[in-house]
């Protein structure tokens, strides 16, 4: 409820093991010989913020928060892990302008998904996230947000992560006719030192993507994508983005998603995805199948390839059941990699 234009949110989480077999390394039991499933037991408390808006197309929120900027590409939630990625901090949201969203957070302390019990389970210091994102409306259809954003990362326990980053994206789609639509996207940001880190350099990010959907293909919708994206190095040091819901970017084996290698990342993606409504007694089915080509950005370094693939169902519109899998293989990078998921999600 909201009184006198307060609402407030309280949230717990706790993460049990099934087993006490536990036959991999979670980052804080010291099994360090066996892969790493990231997803420690844990209780903690994950949200604790008071947000107002009494002032005009404008909300505050204060306290520790979830944060999603854009496509999480530098700031997320990190959903995929048990453990949520929150902050803490102050926050400010203003929608006056005409089809503009401006966003300025202040946070103080990042609570990773890592865990408390973590020596790396929080980042702590003067972290400074600003966004402007505007809906680009021409000829009275919408082409799709424009963002500009300069991110500062202050971190005290990390100062090789501290940097400041600034960079604008494009991503929107557009119908050719009354089933096709034109998918596309475009972002470019440059990365230097700043604060604490030590270190000197300045690292490009650029990524592109294009794409089609076609709907009432056998009574659902089919798309296709192909991406590009480019993580530029520079005497041994690499663009980072330790804030970034990482599993979304570089294939689900999560080969990539610690650190981005000292001699950059070229990683080349195709993804098909189809999801069709009321079928074999689902509500929704959705099929994902995708492909990345792995290089260094400097170098000419072959890391390997990739391959994805994704069930998800929803039934009884309460209950999500997913089975995914991802098979790495190196070509000298790092081990192969093969992961297997099964889930089941239950909203109420």
């Amino acid at each position: 409820g909201t009184i006198n234009g307060l609402t407030g949110v309280l949230e717990f989480e706790d993460v049990r093991a099934i087993s006490d077999n536990n036959d991999y390394n979670d980052g804080v039991n010291g099994r360090a010989t066996f892969p790493a499933i990231l997803d420690p037991e844990s209780t903690e408390l994950n949200r604790a913020q008071l947000a107002y808006t009494g002032l005009p197309k404008t909300i505050v929120t204060a306290g520790r928060q979830k944060l999603i900027i854009d496509n999480e590409r530098f700031v997320g939630n990190v959903g995929w892990r048990q453990n949520e990625q929150t902050y803490d901090g102050l926050r400010l949201e203003n929608m006056s302008l005409p089809n503009t969203a401006l966003s300025y957070t202040y946070v103080t302390r990042v609570n990773r998904f890592l865990s408390d019990d973590n020596p790396l389970g929080n980042f702590k210091g003067d972290t400074h996230l600003a966004n402007i994102g505007y809906d680009v409306k021409l000829g009275g259809f919408n082409w799709g947000k424009a963002s500009a954003y300069a991110y500062l990362l202050d971190l005290e326990n990390a100062p090789a992560l501290s940097t400041q980053t600034y960079g604008a994206r494009f991503a929107g789609a557009h119908p050719i006719t009354h089933k096709w639509k034109a998918l596309y996207g475009a972002e470019y940001a440059r990365q230097t030192d700043y604060q604490r880190n030590l270190a000197n350099f300045s690292n490009d990010y650029t990524m592109a993507e294009l794409g089609l959907m076609k709907d009432r293909l056998f009574g659902g919708a089919l798309t296709g994508t192909v991406n590009w994206e480019i993580l530029a190095a520079e005497g041994g040091v690499a663009f980072s983005t330790p804030l970034a819901t990482g599993h979304k970017f570089h294939g689900w084996a999560d080969v990539f998603t610690a650190a981005t290698p000292a001699t950059g990342l070229d990683d080349r993606e195709a993804m098909l995805q189809y999801m069709k409504r009321s079928v074999l007694g689902l509500d929704v089915l959705r099929l994902t199948a995708a492909y990345h080509e792995y290089e260094s950005e400097g170098g000419n370094l072959d890391y390997g390839d990739e391959v994805n693939f994704m069930v998800t169902a929803d039934v009884w519109k309460r209950v999500v059941l997913l089975a995914k899998y991802a098979n790495y293989d190196t070509e000298g990078f790092a081990s192969d990699r093969r992961k297997f998921w099964l889930s089941a999600e239950v909203k109420y």
